[in-house]
């Protein structure tokens, strides 16, 4: 068989995509990169011989063919598949749970309140493993149908492990955006929880520059509009600090 496999994130459509989520949060390692490659190439898996798999191809009952695989290219095309533990800058929520759609993959017109909720949710995911905290942060990141359904995103496992996801491709998109910030944030936290009362706090007293009548103001404003102002600040801060040293 010639067998063409996706080599990002952003090749997968929606159905792709769900089921590549429920593959990796249900079952371990090559065990899930083999089962999302027999359903990304719409195979199923007949029986197996001697250094080959025997398997369907095609999907509807009168039009299947049925095809001998040797075992290498499986392997190959198992092993081709890789990318998907690899870091991910690339956004890609699944576009809907239930009836709740997601807002724009890049978080374009989140507000700045909304993602420091969002980002102190899944700190205490990183620390706690408790899937129910990124069902929280699911409110702010996903918006029901009718306005009567907000509340709680009534989302299955392997949907809020998506969500951990593309938290994830998010900040490592930030990262890449506002370098400056990041980088400073980073080193601040040296590798232990951050207190994020203090972060946050910090993050907004450095935008208003202390006065507190501009918070309301600051919080209302896009993620990403405060995110460059951070990242401005930042890199004032470290040049300030080359040039002065500790004075």
């Amino acid at each position: 068989m010639d067998i063409a496999m996706p080599k990002a994130w952003n090749e997968l459509s929606q159905e792709q995509l769900r089921y590549v989520y429920y593959a990796l949060y249900n079952f371990p390692g090559v065990q899930a990169y083999a089962y999302i490659f027999f359903r990304l190439v719409a195979l199923k898996v007949v029986k197996r011989v001697p250094g080959h798999v025997v398997a369907n191809v095609g999907t509807r009952l009168f039009h299947r063919k049925r095809v001998l695989i040797p075992k290498w290219q499986i392997d190959w095309a198992v092993s081709s598949l890789a990318w998907l533990h690899e870091e991910n800058d690339c956004p890609t929520p699944l576009e809907r749970i239930g009836q709740f759609r997601a807002i724009d993959a890049q978080w374009h017109g989140l507000s700045f309140e909304n993602y420091l909720i969002v980002e102190n949710y899944y700190q205490g995911f990183l620390q706690t493993h408790n899937l129910e905290l990124i069902r929280t942060a699911a409110k702010y990141l996903y918006a029901p149908r009718w306005l009567l359904n907000r509340g709680r995103v009534p989302a299955k496992d392997y949907e809020l492990f998506s969500i951990v996801h593309w938290i994830a491709s998010m900040k490592r998109r930030f990262a890449v955006s506002f370098p400056n910030f990041f980088r400073r944030v980073n080193s601040a936290a040296d590798g232990a929880m951050p207190d994020m009362t203090a972060v946050m706090n910090g993050q907004i007293r450095a935008l208003t520059d202390g006065d507190i009548t501009k918070e309301e103001r600051v919080l209302d404003m896009s993620c990403w509009r405060a995110l460059t102002e951070l990242d401005a600040k930042a890199k004032e801060y470290q040049e300030m600090k080359q040039k002065y040293g500790n004075k």
